[in-house]
């Protein structure tokens, strides 16, 4: 919750009080708030939006901003999303009823340029397909209209919405979160100060209720505890080398020569021969 200046940060779904303290004071009256993964560590942390340009800081209670950058148009509305789904994000802006989508956070124009719902729609953003095999990596637009969801799976400039649902009251507060961790986004409401969270598309009643903040304050939403950072393993293809009568064999680690009934394999520091019905296995020292 924003109130004022001042961030109120809970890092659990449940009734309570304000966990990370001190509260963070960040940004001047009048600024509209956000919160992004600005520099893809996996958490999100504030920002805000002072007339077109943007003050972005990459960890809590820091009083100075990390990013500045200019984008948009005075009375546009700002939006945060990871568009290209490289696990950082970015700015955006929805102006009357198009999206216009960012990739870098750097002054310049926009990279995806999506019109999509009404004027008055309320813009939301989610990875809404994320946990569906061949689902998107990317956060893509939706809206909220007076209780009723647009969702679109696609940054493409012809999107239109994929699914559409009931969920809240005109008036409520939309949001949207991965709230049981399965790699999608779904709906949330905030009314006055009570939350209503729910893990499926299409699902009338929330699976989260519970009460945060006071009536008037800024409902946002973040993860304290980031996600895991994607990694790859690359093994080396094995292969093959005969020289004179002697074949040797490299996979990944593991080095095999075969010289007639001699068999010699090695893997890491350990030595294994085979010579008849005799083995030896010799590992080198380690020294510490």
């Amino acid at each position: 919750m924003v109130r004022d200046i001042t961030w109120y940060f809970r890092d659990a779904q449940s009734t309570g009080t304000a966990n990370r303290l001190p509260p963070t004071q960040y940004g001047n009256p009048g600024d509209i708030h956000i919160m992004g993964d600005w520099d893809g560590d996996g958490v999100k942390t504030p920002g805000v939006v002072r007339g077109n340009t943007w003050y972005l800081v990459n960890s809590l209670n820091k009083p100075t901003a990390d990013v500045t950058l200019s984008y948009g148009n005075l009375g546009d509305t700002p939006i945060v999303g990871d568009w290209t789904g490289l696990g950082h994000d970015s700015p955006g802006v929805r102006r009357g009823i198009t999206f216009y989508e960012k990739n870098q956070l750097t002054t310049g124009t926009a990279d995806q340029v999506i019109p999509f719902g009404n004027p008055d729609d309320i813009p939301v953003v989610g990875n809404w397909d994320g946990a569906n095999p061949g689902g998107n990596s990317c956060d893509t637009p939706g809206v909220f209209r007076a209780g009723t969801w647009f969702l679109a799976n696609s940054n493409a400039s012809n999107a239109t919405a994929a699914t559409s649902f009931g969920y809240g009251d005109a008036g409520d507060h939309p949001l949207a979160g991965d709230w049981d961790g399965n790699a999608a986004d779904t709906p949330g409401v905030v009314r006055g100060n009570t939350w209503y969270l729910v893990n499926l598309l299409n699902k009338p009643t929330a699976d989260t209720t519970f009460s945060y903040g006071d009536i008037g304050d800024e409902p946002l939403v973040w993860n304290p505890h980031g996600h895991p950072i994607p990694t790859t393993t690359t093994t080396a293809p094995a292969t093959t080398t005969t020289t004179s009568g002697a074949t040797t064999t490299t996979s990944g680690g593991s080095t095999t020569t075969t010289t007639g009934a001699s068999t010699t394999t090695t893997t890491g520091g350990s030595t294994t021969t085979t010579s008849g019905g005799s083995t030896t296995t010799s590992s080198a020292l380690s020294i510490p």
